[in-house]
């Protein structure tokens, strides 16, 4: 069934890793055209997910220390994305995500942040239980970008700041903390 879509719809997937991390991992891709910044994708999400508790906890489900240990179970590496982590990361990065569903009677949807413009589109194929990096037929990337480096991101986390400028064709600014 996604086959066939990816063909009607004039999408080409770039598989990504089978190990809990596929959604992060296709975000890495779509970003950076590595899967190797997945950690750093979850990350964000997650901090954006815990400042902005308010978004994604109902007391109707649960305590908040029940919220706060979900966070932290979603933190590690391995553990899949829900749809609260999928709309964290479209926030967190101002992303607009295009998602091609193997499985939904729809079979395409997108999300954008609520408050802000996007500041890129990404697009990601899913089946029951993994994502993959998809691109337009005749677009997808050669080569990976340029490395992120441990400096760079030690900066951006001091500072609060997601700025990405230095990764070539992807510039684009996040929000910093004072924008919350």
């Amino acid at each position: 069934m996604l086959l066939q879509r990816l063909k009607e719809y004039k999408y080409v997937r770039r598989q990504v890793r089978d190990d809990g991390n596929c959604f992060f991992r296709a975000v890495s891709h779509q970003l950076f055209n590595t899967e190797d910044y997945h950690m750093f994708i979850r990350a964000v999400a997650m901090a954006y997910m815990r400042l902005h508790h308010q978004d994604f906890y109902d007391p109707r489900e649960g305590s908040f220390e029940g919220f706060w240990n979900y966070t932290y179970k979603m933190s590690q590496c391995g553990e899949y994305a829900g749809e609260d982590m999928i709309k964290a990361t479209c926030e967190s990065f101002r992303l607009k995500i295009v998602r091609l569903f193997s499985f939904h009677e729809r079979c395409i949807e997108e999300l954008i942040p609520r408050f802000d413009r996007p500041k890129k589109v990404i697009h990601l194929s899913f089946i029951p239980s993994h994502s993959d990096s998809m691109f337009r037929v005749g677009t997808m990337p050669a080569e990976p970008l340029p490395t992120l480096t441990t400096t760079r991101i030690n900066q951006m986390k001091q500072n609060g700041t997601y700025t990405l400028a230095d990764l070539g064709r992807n510039r684009w600014l996040g929000r910093d903390r004072s924008s919350y």
